[in-house]
């Protein structure tokens, strides 16, 4: 069943054309994976009534064993963003200031659509408030963040880029240091201190960041993190040390 809830709609199409899966197998698939995660990811604000699905799912069985499928999208299954007139169902956009109660007599134009075509809605999905912003709010509230410094060990000075990396790819800063430049969009606190070593003898960089603002938290725990494990440069032997 999880090989199935992975397939795109393309494969599931052939399939169910050479008879080789069904929309029920498709459907139960679908909602297992959603009974699986979803406590984990919050993808689904709100989730259709598994007979309701399943009921619709049949219909579409039914409709592929005599050929004659309602549309290109025949019991595939859907979600809607929870903005989204849903018909039975609430559309609560996120928001705290809307009824939860509340269940709608009609569909927005692009689920009629999905629904004509005979795709099978199975929920409404997570949402900024009123879809305001781009990016949903963390309650996680976690007052530090503990990441790499880089994505790959250093690589020799000249360079702008890893030797990995070919010439012919211009915009590669993103590929072998996602940890940093986020921050500097977002405008947060961080410090990078040595940690380690790879197994070439390269230093290790742990990078801390705060919320913004937040200067302070940052060098208390980079000062905290020296206290336990001192970093000393030898250089008498040109080499990185742990004090002892």
């Amino acid at each position: 069943m999880s090989e199935i809830a992975d397939l795109s709609a393309t494969e599931i199409l052939s399939r169910y054309r050479q008879g080789e899966l069904s929309p029920v197998e498709v459907t139960k698939a679908s909602l297992q994976r959603i009974e699986d995660y979803n406590d984990l990811v919050n993808a689904f604000a709100i989730a259709v009534d598994p007979e309701i699905a399943l009921a619709e799912a049949q219909a579409s069985e039914q409709r592929w064993r005599e050929g004659n499928p309602l549309g290109t999208l025949d019991g595939i299954p859907f979600t809607a963003k929870d903005l989204l007139l849903s018909k039975g169902l609430p559309t609560r956009r996120g928001s705290k200031a809307i009824n939860p109660d509340q269940a709608w007599d009609e569909d927005a134009p692009a689920v009629a659509r999905l629904r004509e075509q005979g795709a099978i809605l199975l929920g409404k999905t997570t949402t900024s408030e009123f879809g305001y912003k781009g990016v949903t709010d963390s309650p996680l509230n976690y007052d530090l963040l503990l990441t790499p410094t880089l994505a790959i060990a250093a690589f020799p000075v000249g360079l702008n880029k890893p030797p990995s990396i070919p010439d012919n790819v211009t915009d590669s800063q993103r590929e072998w240091s996602p940890f940093t430049y986020i921050f500097n969009l977002t405008q947060q606190p961080a410090a990078s201190i040595p940690i380690g070593f790879t197994k070439n003898g390269l230093p290790v960089g742990l990078q801390i960041v705060a919320a913004k603002y937040n200067d302070a938290l940052v060098l208390q725990a980079a000062k905290a993190y020296e206290n336990i494990a001192p970093f000393t440069l030898a250089l008498q032997s040109n080499k990185y040390l742990y004090a002892k």
